[in-house]
């Protein structure tokens, strides 16, 4: 079944329906106003195959462009709200006056305590709002943990099986980003990591990784698995519209898939 069918045989039915009403109505004969309506009568069903129609009158229509678009918009709004989620993560935490347990526990502690309560928080809760905030706030803690961890084995926690660990590492790099961990860390987002949470801070850290390095010094293993990766990432999504953006600035796009 075509995706968006119901929405595609409405937009059909009323073009048609005022394509008719306009040829009835008394001393109107068949122009371009009718040959217009008649055209977006059959453009949803046309998308799939064609790029651009040219309508009477100069017109043209972009759909696949207009659909991409679409899509990227989307995607902004979705990882918009994750930051926001995360600016939130920690304003509430001030305002209450909370205070972070284990602020006793070593830096290196703390930090694998809270890789321990996101694989807790994945593992036990419900998906939902509920449970992307709480992940969230832990995040938050590990960005602000990394400005007490001179020192973090963060190669080995890259290639962990454990998600906890991989995002301890991503956010590590988010908040300390060093390009000679490029290479490795493009590595464990696009081929360990299998959860959309950890895949979104992986793209962040990535982004801050890549920073202004000049398209020509990025490693091909780096280029090589960022355009798989992008055959792979849902469309629409805040994943996709993050590594779009890495994409572009590294001079690559993902038609370079194919």
């Amino acid at each position: 079944m075509q995706p968006y069918a119901g929405l595609k045989a409405v937009v059909t039915t009323l073009a048609v329906v005022v394509a008719c009403i306009h040829i009835w109505l008394p001393s109107v004969t068949v122009d371009a106003i009718t040959l217009t309506l008649l055209v977006v009568a059959v453009l949803p069903w046309l998308q799939p195959i064609f790029k651009t129609i040219k309508l009477p009158g100069g017109f043209e229509v972009t759909l696949q462009e207009l659909k991409q678009e679409v899509k990227n918009a989307t995607g902004a709004a979705q990882s918009a709200e994750r930051k926001a989620d995360l600016a939130v993560s920690g304003l509430t935490t001030v305002v209450s006056g909370q205070r972070e347990l284990g602020m006793e526990r070593a830096p290196e502690e703390r930090l694998a305590k809270l890789a321990e309560t996101y694989e807790d928080v994945r593992n036990k809760q419900t998906a939902g709002p509920m449970r992307t905030q709480a992940m969230t706030d832990v995040v938050r803690k590990m960005i602000e943990l990394a400005s007490s961890l001179p020192n973090l084995d963060v190669a080995s926690r890259l290639r962990s099986t454990a998600s906890g660990q991989r995002l301890a590492a991503y956010a590590f790099l988010y908040a300390k980003p060093n390009p000679t961990c490029l290479a490795e860390l493009v590595l464990s987002v696009t081929t360990l990591e299998n959860k959309p949470f950890g895949q979104y801070w992986g793209l962040q850290a990535i982004s801050l990784n890549v920073g202004d390095i000049d398209a020509k010094s990025v490693p091909d293993s780096v280029a090589r698995d960022l355009i798989a990766y992008s055959t792979r990432v849902p469309s629409g999504t805040d994943r996709d519209y993050e590594l779009r953006r890495i994409l572009s600035r590294i001079g690559l796009s993902t038609s370079d898939a194919t």
